[in-house]
């Protein structure tokens, strides 16, 4: 037979024991016509030996022939040191004539033992804390049955009670601890432990104001905005120095003012630094990690998503409109402003306007045309998915029978018939359109008493001795004349004006008849 260093045996169930050692051993069966039994160490699984019903007396059997250690289980009353107490916990050592196993600091009891007596560690389950936690037992948790009170889930933060080390788990969450560290900003490195001093910001947070000692748990945390990052990773406790993120515009040399930001806040490296929507790479990084690529805003009538990846960047190409719609016609498409970062963006030109909307909807198929000669349009008509029912984005005609070209985008691009087919309609162009004259006052109108034809009437002469300014459209406009109509005024030198004086020395010529 070889003998068995280190074996411990757990009840796992009615018929039988598990064994927890590193090797295997062979006995003969002491009953008659019984196999003889192989005790195989556990591997990743629990073996389990079946040795009879009468499981009590077959364990005496097992230890007084040596196969089965007198330590056997998680609490005793043997002199001797434990060797097999549960992962995750340690002999405490002899109190009262016991040696009984407690949890490690690091570790939590997830599940309590089923053995009231403490001989049994079936059904005791010990982990790791998790990250962003600690566990430090203030008193030893024993591995009893009255250690349910002392059971957490592992999730549940409302298992911590207080939150502090004197929750009866023993496991304190960093975020609670540190009451001034907003809501998931605190971790630890690793899972398993055991101090305050283990809690740390989590990559993207960072330090916004010190503790007051080295030694104090009010530290106050922030996360890193849009735009910059942090790596996180400084110790909470006492933390004496602010922190600033660093900011991707200043990391990024290259880049132009405003063209950088984050995906969303809380990131934590040069790597999460990315180009805004309507700006791209115009200049590749010198290698796939250098932080020397240069960014450019999107020009007129062209779009880029942005959101790229400015660490070691290649170079981008803004996507032109005209390029997008192919049913517009050359020249006919641009965007309101630069900096354009979708294809919703692309609008008409200012004298172009849809001519076919195509289909309705998330569509890129509509058609544009220039504006006809005598009409103007101002342009700015979104084309994807256009729809050709808003008049104020079609062609609109020149007033009074005016003429202007082909893709004309303003009424003052029109030169309207005031004065041509009637020269006495009183009016004159203005801007594109016709008003009344110096002298008139009124509206012009065509013969329909409309704007589309030429100029004919609308338009009536102040009275005489009045005059008015052009565009006056009431007859109180016409005020009163300061002058006689083809007179200029002048002074002779007796003080008279010039035809006052003509006239008496006209009279003084004629002789007197008596």
């Amino acid at each position: 037979m070889t003998r068995v260093i280190n074996r411990s045996f757990v009840r796992a169930s009615k018929v039988g024991y598990a064994l927890r050692d590193r090797q295997c051993a062979t006995r003969a069966s002491s009953f008659a016509g019984r196999p003889s039994v192989t005790f195989c160490a556990q591997t990743n699984t629990m073996k389990t030996v079946q040795v009879s019903r009468r499981s009590a007396s077959r364990r005496r059997v097992l230890v007084a022939t040596g196969v089965l250690a007198v330590s056997y289980g998680i609490r005793g009353v043997n002199a001797a040191a434990w060797t097999n107490c549960p992962a995750g916990s340690a002999d405490q050592g002899s109190a009262s004539g016991y040696h009984e196993c407690v949890v490690n600091n690091g570790y939590y009891l997830k599940s309590a033992g089923t053995d009231a007596t403490g001989q049994d560690d079936a059904g005791i389950d010990i982990q790791l804390v998790p990250a962003g936690y600690w566990s430090e037992h203030a008193s030893p948790i024993f591995l009893t049955t009255t250690t349910t009170t002392h059971v957490w889930d592992g999730t549940t933060d409302d298992d911590l009670g207080s939150g502090n080390a004197a929750a009866t788990s023993g496991v304190t969450k960093c975020d609670v601890a540190f009451t001034n560290a907003i809501a998931g900003s605190l971790t630890t490195a690793t899972t398993g432990k055991s101090a305050d001093s283990d809690c740390v910001t989590k990559a993207g947070y960072y330090i916004s104001v010190a503790a007051s000692t080295g030694t104090a748990l009010d530290a106050t945390t922030a996360i890193a905005p849009y735009g910059q990052y942090v790596a996180g990773g400084t110790t909470v406790k006492g933390a004496s120095t602010v922190e600033t993120p660093s900011d991707c515009q200043l990391t990024f040399g290259n880049a132009i003012a405003g063209s950088l930001t984050t995906v969303t806040t809380g990131k934590s490296a040069d790597s999460d630094c990315v180009t805004k929507a309507g700006y791209g790479i115009s200049v590749a990084a010198s290698t796939g990690t250098a932080l020397d690529a240069t960014t450019a805003i999107a020009p007129l009538g062209t779009y880029v998503a942005g959101g790229t990846t400015v660490k070691g960047a290649s170079v981008e190409t803004p996507i032109d409109c005209q390029i997008t719609f192919t049913n517009a016609i050359a020249g006919s498409l641009t965007t309101a402003t630069t900096g354009s970062s979708f294809a919703d963006d692309c609008v008409t030109k200012a004298g172009y306007y849809i001519s076919d909307a195509g289909l309705s909807g998330d569509i890129y198929d509509a058609t544009t045309a220039l504006a006809p000669v005598g009409t103007y349009v101002a342009g700015g008509k979104a084309v994807k998915g256009s729809v050709f029912d808003d008049t104020s984005f079609l062609p609109v005609d020149c007033p009074f029978g005016g003429s202007s070209a082909a893709g004309s985008s303003a009424l003052t691009d029109c030169t309207p018939d005031c004065d041509l087919t009637d020269v006495n309609s009183g009016a004159v162009a203005s801007g594109g359109t016709c008003q009344c004259a110096a002298g008139y006052y009124g509206v012009p109108t065509d013969t329909n008493a409309a704007t589309l034809a030429a100029a004919i009437t609308g338009c009536t002469s102040c009275a005489r001795g009045t005059t008015s300014t052009a565009g006056t459209t009431t007859v109180s406009g016409c005020t009163a004349s300061t002058t006689v109509s083809g007179c200029t005024a002048s002074t002779s030198s007796a003080g008279a004006t010039a035809p006052i004086a003509v006239a008496l020395a006209a009279a003084a010529a004629v002789p007197l008849l008596l």
